[in-house]
């Protein structure tokens, strides 16, 4: 809506909010709980946030936040998180002109999705190929 301030304020507030959840707080029927999830999923959003905006302090959020989520997800259990995580900071990364650290993340990516069945990180590493490809400019 043109509105970053208020989207900033709202994952800002989603990740206060679940930083103070305890897991022994969580009703069974929601299913395991993670704070490094809801991390990763308030990294997604800043990283859109800083596409949107194009501005370095929402873009170095991103990046802080996308590269805190993929050191707290466990493989074992958050494969498909870690390699989305992945994925999105390949993406910024290319987009933001440093192609070496963009193609790092993206075989890290690779190296996580190995077994992994999922229709998003498949489509994401399509992108990073088909941008990776693309002639500049």
């Amino acid at each position: 809506l043109g509105q970053a301030g208020h989207a900033a304020r709202h994952i800002d507030q989603a990740q206060h909010t679940a930083a103070a959840v305890t897991p022994d707080a969580v009703p069974g029927w929601l299913g395991e709980w993670h704070p490094a999830h809801t991390g990763a999923v308030c990294a997604h959003a800043t990283a859109a946030l800083a596409a949107t905006t194009g501005s370095d302090t929402d873009l170095a959020g991103a990046h802080e936040r996308l590269t805190s989520a993929t050191d707290q997800l466990d493989q074992a259990s958050r494969t498909r998180a870690l390699a989305l995580c992945q994925t999105r900071l390949a993406l910024l990364h290319h987009d933001h002109g440093d192609p070496e650290e963009a193609d790092r993340w993206a075989e890290q990516a690779r190296v996580t999705a190995t077994d992994l069945r999922s229709a998003r990180v498949d489509q994401h590493l399509t992108t990073i190929d088909a941008r990776t490809s693309a002639p500049p400019g």
